[in-house]
């Protein structure tokens, strides 16, 4: 694969099977790849139809920051498969096996959940022409940028100068951003990197672009791993990093 197809593809799978499987230090980290999963299934979360296909998606966010250990990665995927034997609506059905592959360790469960969305997806507007998967795959294509970046250049430089600035309120914004899923917030994290200094405009219009972020956004990542924050969700969630920002 080359950088434009990369940036051009509307092949999912193609992108996915470069990501796992793409040689010249293109692979991805299964860090990255769960967390792509997790986001596909984030998008149907209100279809999930069980409180164990829910608890697998969280799990497996967890496992994916070393919160958890492989143990309960598995009870988990194991309790949320069994729960989607007895499912009986297709929307059901779909939308638990999406949620149960997060939190299984097969290569086939990077494209499984994304397929497993869009026949959620499907069901639930009953779109004979397939204009809605057309939609879900679109939209997972974004989730794929949003994680993965670029992989054919190197991720932006972080200044240290920036997490810095003004008493550490970048990384710690980052945080929130992370653990509450407070991405509507993005906007509010440029503004901030812009006072602090940074002029990249990779990072600028990545926060401020009308596109949809999911843990493993490559910014937020970027911020969270120059402060080694990253593996600690819920150090801040309580902060009121969003609010001094915007007071300014």
């Amino acid at each position: 694969m080359t950088e434009i197809d990369w940036l051009v593809s509307k092949d999912l799978e193609q992108l996915l099977l470069f990501l796992q499987f793409g040689g010249g230090g293109h692979r991805a980290t299964s860090r990255k790849l769960r967390l792509f999963m997790c986001g596909c299934c984030r998008r149907i979360w209100n279809f999930i139809p069980n409180k164990y296909c829910r608890k697998a998606v969280e799990v497996a966010e967890r496992y994916a920051d070393g919160l958890v250990c492989d143990k309960i990665l598995e009870d988990s995927w194991y309790t949320a498969f069994c729960s989607c034997e007895s499912l009986e609506s297709p929307v059901d059905y779909y939308a638990g096996n999406c949620a149960a592959h997060t939190a299984f360790d097969g290569p086939r469960s990077v494209s499984n959940v994304p397929r497993y969305a869009c026949s959620a997806i499907s069901e639930i507007t009953k779109d004979g022409n397939n204009e809605a998967i057309q939609t879900e795959r679109e939209a997972q294509l974004i989730l794929i940028h949003d994680v993965f970046g670029n992989p054919f250049h190197p991720l932006p430089f972080i200044n240290l100068s920036w997490l810095a600035w003004n008493g550490g309120i970048i990384p710690r914004l980052a945080q929130v951003i992370y653990d509450n899923r407070r991405f509507s917030d993005m906007p509010v994290l440029a503004d901030a990197l812009e006072e602090a200094g940074c002029t990249n405009a990779a990072i600028l219009d990545h926060c401020r672009g009308e596109t949809e972020h999911v843990r493993g956004c490559w910014v937020i990542d970027q911020l969270l791993r120059g402060t080694n924050r990253m593996i600690v969700p819920g150090t801040d969630s309580k902060c009121d990093a969003v609010e001094k920002i915007t007071r300014r």
